[in-house]
């Protein structure tokens, strides 16, 4: 039996062999959520550096988003429609269409997915100080850059020089096997992503609550590996041309996947996380913060620099007391010898 959900009068409806106008309301609504959160990002950065230019990670995140934008026009095309209807009503130019349009979005995926991972690891930079974590840092960074390359090469000549909606006549490399690698290279990076932060912040010199409060900011990025792995159960539904409520799990996954990749790339830089490092040292580098101790020692070297101030504060007072007490025995001193002269000149 037919849904009879549909929208407007245009004649869109939500059949049983053509899911497509959920995947595209859930588009919309993903493209709408991740530009909100762009904009409460941006905004946080201007306010609290009002004299500060945006850094790398800004450019690589407005990147992301640009190139995600462009990936989800890909899904909201009418060529796109093809994604989750049966194939039994797809028409040899719907299919030809559908299949150019999937190719470009893949590969908009994978450059936004890569953007919004440098932006992560770029952030990190300038979280940390000490040259360990910052190794680290530039260690998943490119393995991020690797993956990306990768993919993108492998992605781009499927089928050699010719496109994928021309595999029927040209031979194509194993479709399924390799775009489960992109899917696992995805994975493993994103939990990269997730694990590094915890090794940063879990050994700082701050309450257990507030660890845990960073630690929930940063944990958000779990949202994208949840999503990668239905990619990964429902791909294979796509190649074997499932139907349409088999297909559509994995192309609203994938939309999931790369808003949310930018949207938890922002998610961190919201004001109740920004006051929670109240050392500032997220927005230093090392042109601007020259230590060589490591971010968990900072915390309690600042509160050895605090008592040391109020040492030496007392002693400048203590030092102004006796300077002050000493000035006025002098010259109680002084007073009484002279009295003592005047009265002796006196007799004489």
């Amino acid at each position: 039996m037919a849904r009879n959900t549909a929208r407007s009068s245009s004649g869109i409806f939500v059949t049983d062999n053509d899911l497509s106008p959920i995947l595209q309301v859930v588009t919309w609504l993903l493209l709408s959520i991740t530009s909100l959160l762009l904009c409460f990002r941006l905004l946080t950065r201007f306010v609290l550096k009002a004299n500060r230019k945006f850094g790398i990670e800004e450019v690589f995140i407005v990147s992301a988003f640009i190139l995600g934008v462009g990936q989800s026009a890909t899904i909201l095309a009418p060529q796109s429609r093809i994604f989750a209807k049966d194939r039994s009503i797809i028409t040899a130019n719907e299919l030809v269409a559908g299949l150019q349009a999937q190719y470009a979005g893949d590969l908009l995926f994978v450059f936004s997915a890569c953007f919004a991972k440098l932006s992560v690891c770029a952030s990190f930079l300038a979280l940390s100080v000490d040259e360990t974590h910052r190794a680290v840092t530039y260690g998943i960074a490119c393995i991020v850059l690797m993956w990306s390359l990768s993919s993108v090469f492998g992605l781009g000549f499927q089928c050699g020089t010719h496109g994928t909606w021309h595999q029927g006549e040209h031979k194509c490399i194993n479709q399924l096997a390799f775009i489960q690698y992109v899917c696992a290279g995805n994975l493993a990076t994103d939990t990269l992503l997730i694990i590094l932060p915890a090794w940063i912040v879990l050994p700082l010199n701050m309450p257990l609550t507030q660890r845990a409060a960073i630690m929930l900011f940063f944990s958000a990025r779990i949202i994208v590996v949840v999503a990668v792995i239905v990619q990964l159960v429902f791909l294979p539904s796509v190649f074997t041309l499932g139907s349409p409520s088999q297909v559509l799990p994995y192309f609203l996954a994938t939309q999931i996947a790369q808003s949310g990749s930018i949207a938890t790339a922002c998610i961190t830089y919201f004001w109740p996380f920004m006051r929670s490092l109240r050392s500032g040292l997220f927005w230093q580098t090392n042109t601007t913060f020259k230590t060589q101790r490591t971010l968990a020692t900072l915390s309690s070297v600042g509160n050895a620099a605090k008592t040391d101030e109020r040492k030496d504060s007392d002693a400048t007072c203590v030092n102004q007391i006796s300077i002050t007490v000493g000035c006025s025995v002098t010259s109680e001193r002084l007073e009484g010898e002279d009295k003592i002269e005047a009265a002796e000149k006196g007799k004489r």
